[in-house]
């Protein structure tokens, strides 16, 4: 299957609303969103979505965002969901969206 050229993710930024955006599906613009240079995380085994965040976010001092329970670590900085399809991304569905937003709904964010 061809890579898209553009990814449709779910924005968390520090004290905001999450926020559905469409970015380029690049490693620049995937950069962009989270402010430097990007790490993902699991959101369960055998899940298509991924979160993807700055992955020196905390070393950098960046506004805590989300305390992640099951992986027992904090989120600083902007961070998005996004999905794979095998070793690419690919746009979240409206009901992925729907569900990402749920999601970290629930979880305690950091103040």
């Amino acid at each position: 299957m061809k890579k898209e050229a553009q990814i449709r993710i779910v924005v968390f930024a520090p004290g905001q609303k999450p926020e559905a955006r469409t970015i380029d599906n690049t490693l620049a613009a995937m950069q962009s969103v989270v402010g430097g240079r990007i790490e993902l995380f699991p959101l369960g085994e055998n899940e298509v979505l991924e979160g993807i965040c700055n992955e020196e976010g905390l070393n950098e001092g960046l506004e805590f965002n989300r305390y992640i329970p099951y992986l027992q670590t904090i989120i600083a900085g902007t961070f998005y969901i996004t999905a794979s399809r095998g070793p690419e991304f690919r746009s979240l569905t409206s009901e992925e969206e729907a569900r990402a937003m749920q999601l970290f709904a629930r979880m305690e964010a950091i103040r």
